[in-house]
């Protein structure tokens, strides 16, 4: 969408986020089993879940559509009854980083939040 303020012509960029996927896996897993929950998670489509008005009428008065190739994703525009103009998997979220740490089982948001905590500091270390 294009719009012309004070004689310049803008563009809107609008970001919308996928809608809940139907995937719930385990409630507690060890860091090793956080990779096959993760793969799960991935290939999860938003199964029922129907979107807000406010999300279709905004999507709606997009001129262009652009997504990740996850099923999420693209559930997520066919439950808006939208097709998208460019799949591209530059789009995707940043995969999450596991690393292996034994005896924990923690719920797989908590190990979400540790591990990004955690990447930088390693990722540091390793270079």
């Amino acid at each position: 969408m294009e719009r012309t303020i004070n004689q310049k012509l803008c563009m809107e960029i609008i970001l919308m986020r996928h809608g809940k996927p139907a995937f719930t896996g385990s409630a507690k897993v060890t860091s090793r089993e956080m990779s096959n929950w993760i793969a799960g998670y991935d290939l999860s489509d938003t199964g029922e879940d129907i979107p807000l008005e406010s999300s279709k009428s905004l999507a709606f008065s997009a001129s262009r559509i652009i997504s990740s190739p996850l099923p999420r994703a693209l559930s997520s525009l066919k439950a808006l009854g939208l097709e998208p103009d460019v799949i591209d998997k530059v789009f995707r979220e940043a995969g999450l980083p596991v690393f292996h740490m034994p005896y924990f089982r923690l719920s797989p948001t908590v190990w979400a939040a540790f591990f990004h905590a955690v990447y930088p500091i390693m990722w540091s270390a390793w270079k």
